[in-house]
């Protein structure tokens, strides 16, 4: 863990692995995907459940204007989304909070920061965490999958919730726990990128993706602000 290199105007954070314990089937959800897309008479050969879910939906595109599918892609995402809805729905039903969320959340808000939230979830499954632990009131943007075209890796959602805030993306600090997170905050300019290692994600791969900072825990930004932990 390293110290700021400047201390940031603004705080985006992800949900999955970083403000809730990940229980979402990822591997699952976009095999299901797969299956929906072969369905509908897609070329299945191009897709993979290694694939980040947003570059399936890319693919998905990519075919339908190569080949001239049939089909509207806006129908598409629509019913792919809601095949996601529904794992989300199944891992969120019995979510839990990471130690000591609620603490870190209410010092950054005690101390006058804007805070935004930043997730590929869609708005229903947010929703129901944000209201079941609380959280709505530490958040001054959502921006979830609903909220944007295209999904990180893509900066979009970071974008368009620095542009919310009144901030630029430099002046922001942006926390998550995959490399899918490390990519988006890149791509969107964010002035400092913190990974929370130690999750579902692999560390190796976090860590070649080059954050800006590491912490094992959420507990561990008071420590970057120079505060004592909870």
């Amino acid at each position: 863990m390293n110290a700021l290199k400047a201390a940031p105007k603004t705080l985006l954070f992800d949900m999955d692995g970083t403000l809730i314990k990940f229980k979402f089937k990822v591997k699952e959800s976009r095999r299901a995907l797969i299956a929906k897309l072969r369905e509908m008479g897609f070329d299945a050969s191009s897709f993979s459940e290694e694939m980040p879910t947003q570059l399936i939906y890319d693919s998905a595109l990519q075919q339908i204007r190569q080949r001239k599918l049939n089909l509207e892609f806006k129908a598409v995402k629509g019913t792919l989304g809601v095949i996601l809805d529904r794992f989300e729905s199944e891992a969120f039903s019995e979510s839990e909070l990471n130690p000591s969320v609620v603490d870190v959340l209410s010092y950054f808000k005690s101390q006058g920061f804007k805070m935004g939230l930043v997730t590929n979830d869609g708005r229903a499954a947010a929703s129901v965490i944000l209201d079941k632990h609380s959280l709505r009131r530490f958040f001054d943007i959502v921006i979830t999958r609903d909220d944007v075209e295209r999904m990180k890796p893509d900066p979009e959602g970071i974008l368009r919730a620095s542009a919310a805030l009144g901030v630029d993306p430099s002046e922001a600090l942006y926390v998550g726990d995959s490399v899918l997170d490390v990519q988006a905050a890149k791509s969107a300019g964010i002035g400092t990128v913190v990974s929370i290692i130690g999750g579902v994600h692999a560390n190796d791969r976090i860590l070649k993706a080059a954050p800006d900072l590491i912490v094992s825990k959420p507990s561990d930004l008071l420590e970057v602000f120079g505060k004592t932990n909870p």
